[in-house]
């Protein structure tokens, strides 16, 4: 049975009492006859995977501020966005527990400005002359807070939640760019 197995099993009490004790055993067997030097060569290789994240990331968003100097403004939103998605995930996995708090928070904050909103009566239509833009404003507020944070919310918890190499989330995330990619250009 691999190392990786045995711990597992120990680690959630797969094994009964007896061979608990045995397993425990073997492990640290196993352990004290495994050669060190392996292990700074994978921890180095996860260096370098977070580095493709996060050197994509660095490339997204110089290509995202070159973009409004380059393209209309709504095409440079649209680049904008991709960017966020490298950045967010990436931030979400490097820091975990503070990117999923970050994330569970920025999913509640749309909730408390739309009880806030209809607290202070802001989501009522009043009449006169110009008395309903009020109301529409913040109808539209919210629309836009709710999609902007809840995706936010969304990418940091992915990326904190996220178990693979960084490596794997480098291909997950080139495969969720090339969607949107592919999207944007079935609506020209």
């Amino acid at each position: 049975m691999p190392i990786e197995e045995l711990e597992d099993r120990i680690a959630k009490g797969m094994l009964a009492a007896p061979t608990m004790a045995i397993a425990q055993e073997v492990l640290n067997s196993r352990l004290e006859h495994v050669d060190p030097a392996p292990e700074p060569t994978s921890s180095s290789n996860r260096g370098g995977d977070q580095g493709s994240v996060v050197g994509t990331a660095m490339l997204k968003i110089l290509a995202a501020g070159l973009s409004w100097l380059v393209l209309p403004e709504h095409m440079a939103a649209l680049v904008t966005m991709v960017a966020v998605c490298w950045v967010v995930a990436g931030l979400g996995k490097a820091l975990p527990r503070l990117g999923l708090t970050i994330g569970i928070v920025f999913a509640i904050v749309p909730v408390g400005l739309l009880l806030w909103a209809w607290q202070t009566g802001a989501l009522v239509m009043r009449g006169g002359d110009y008395k309903p833009l009020g109301a529409m404003l913040t109808w539209l507020v919210l629309v836009v807070a709710f999609g902007l944070f809840w995706s936010l919310a969304s990418l940091l918890i992915f990326g904190s939640r996220h178990k693979g190499s960084w490596r794997h989330l480098h291909g997950e995330l080139d495969n969720v760019s090339d969607e949107q990619a592919d999207t944007v250009r079935g609506r020209r």
